[in-house]
């Protein structure tokens, strides 16, 4: 809440003042206490008026306001179940023009993961900066009670005797000091383990990288995987990251410019079943899509030759058409680029599948995608519908393997009334995707168990496939396994998708 005052001139003023949820009001309601002064054209109280004011917006209530006391004070309250903004005005004894205040009850508690890397980076003998990693977060977008900031990365480290570390540095490449990890020395890759600390951003906008210390030789300190986590308690507004690529898990590279997901060489849009990681658009898991441009298409991208130019744009995979607004360019530097459009644009329909494409200006030069993903800004919050990764995508190997390159640790207490699925997209039948618990260990398979009701068999034609509710046990760690009975079967990556209401 807060105040805001408006003043119309000689006639009349009026005073809005958000009070909060009242104790006595219903789970869900807001409560905005309005104070009127009214006052005559020489700034004197007018008293024994009854004024009566409006609102704009759904599900309101209006009280009457009181008789003006003798100071020219009436005192009325507007109360809603309806979190938006909500534009206040006197109606009478005069017309006045009000304020907009935000109404949203009690905001909900969620974690918001931001993917900084679709494809795993190896340290070498020199300290490296990624630039792939790059990857916007703006404080600002994050309305709460409380928020707190987390760098998670499950890594493994093969020197036998250093450890090696793993950081963020900012958008002009100064060290965040509190987002230090250090990776022991002797982890096998079989034992590849989640690390998490709690760090503090740079206010407001910004972007981060990832940078890994030196090693006594290549090929010893592997980062899997990275995120940014944002927990939010009591969040009004919040920005959620899509991720729409992805590589295959054991596709690792020291390399900083030429270890893309996907590259072509071709000047017409182009796709890859493999390594897209498609997404379908469901307004209906966001109660409160913020107004103007709330979506962003934001990718790393580069070209191979100072004459080339990088595109990169959102499709609907539905009807193969590209989505209005939405292409960004990338140049020979590895760039973070983006563009934000509205969800009215042409082509981006709710219920639709979307993916990314691709292309090249010059058959003669190579564009590289390294990331994209989809932002949703979301405002007056009461619902929202979160993808956690778990894995990257699975090349068409024939044993059964558990993905211990993302692993998800469970925190009821993170969430408002979570409903949790298992999420997949595999390419033949013959396969098993499926969620397992490997308890609270942080490292290593050793004792797995398959969620119950946590497995999903593909279909031939790509289709997303989601289980129905799934139980998880708190403080459990959860992983992915992929079990091929036949054929050539490929596992285009994993989630958890998180549900969570006021």
């Amino acid at each position: 809440g807060g105040n805001v005052t408006f003043n119309p001139g000689p006639v009349s003023a009026l005073t809005s003042t958000i009070i909060g949820t009242s104790p006595t009001l219903a789970n869900g309601t807001d409560a905005a206490g309005i104070t009127i002064t009214l006052v005559d054209a020489f700034n004197n109280p007018i008293t024994g008026t009854t004024p009566t004011f409006s609102s704009t917006g759904t599900l309101n209530t209006l009280s009457a306001c009181g008789i003006s006391d003798a100071s020219g004070v009436s005192t009325c309250t507007l109360k809603s179940t309806k979190a938006e903004g909500k534009t206040i005005a006197l109606v009478t004894p005069v017309a006045v023009a009000g304020a907009t205040l935000d109404f949203n009850p009690n905001g909900i508690n969620l974690q918001v993961p931001i993917e900084m890397i679709n494809r795993g980076l190896i340290a070498s003998t020199t300290a490296t900066t990624f630039a792939r990693s790059r990857t916007s977060l703006n404080t600002d977008d994050y309305v709460a009670q409380s928020n707190t900031y987390y760098f998670e990365i499950i890594a493994n480290n093969l020197n036998t005797t250093t450890a090696y570390t793993a950081r963020l540095v900012d958008s002009a490449g100064v060290e965040i000091p509190d987002s230090i990890i250090t990776v022991p020395a002797n982890t096998s890759a079989a034992n590849m383990t989640r690390f998490r600390v709690q760090f503090t951003p740079n206010d407001g906008p910004g972007n981060y990288r990832i940078k890994l210390s030196a090693t006594a030789a290549t090929n010893q300190l592997y980062v899997h995987s990275a995120q940014i986590i944002v927990e939010q308690v009591a969040a009004t507004d919040t920005k959620i990251y899509i991720p729409l690529t992805n590589s295959d898990n054991t596709s690792e590279s020291t390399s900083d410019t030429t270890a893309n997901v996907v590259s072509t060489t071709a000047t017409t849009a182009t796709t890859s079943a493999s390594n897209m990681t498609w997404w379908q658009r469901t307004d209906s898991a966001y109660d409160a899509i913020a107004t103007g441009n709330a979506w962003t298409l934001e990718t790393v991208a580069s070209t191979s030759n100072t004459l080339g130019t990088a595109t990169i744009s959102l499709f609907n995979n539905t009807t193969a058409q590209q989505v209005a607004q939405t292409t960004v360019s990338g140049t020979t530097a590895v760039t973070l680029a983006s563009t934000s459009f509205a969800g009215n644009a042409t082509n981006f329909v709710t219920g639709n599948r979307y993916d990314v494409r691709y292309r090249s200006n010059s058959t003669s030069y190579t564009t590289r995608l390294f990331k994209a993903g989809l932002w949703i800004k979301l405002k007056y919050l009461k619902k929202a519908e979160i993808l956690q990764r778990l894995t990257m995508r699975r090349s068409t190997t024939t044993a059964t393997t558990t993905y211990l390159d993302n692993r998800y640790l469970w925190d009821t207490g993170a969430w408002s009334n979570p409903t949790v699925y298992f999420q997949t997209v595999g390419n033949v039948t013959t396969s098993a995707i499926a969620l397992y618990t490997v308890s609270n260990t942080d490292a290593g398979s050793a004792s797995v168990t398959l969620v119950s009701g946590g497995s999903i068999t593909p279909d031939a034609t790509q289709s997303i496939k989601r289980t129905a509710a799934l139980t998880l046990v708190d403080n459990d760690r959860y992983v992915v396994r992929h079990t091929r009975t036949g054929g050539t079967a490929v596992m285009v990556g994993a989630f958890l998708v998180i549900q969570v209401t006021e």
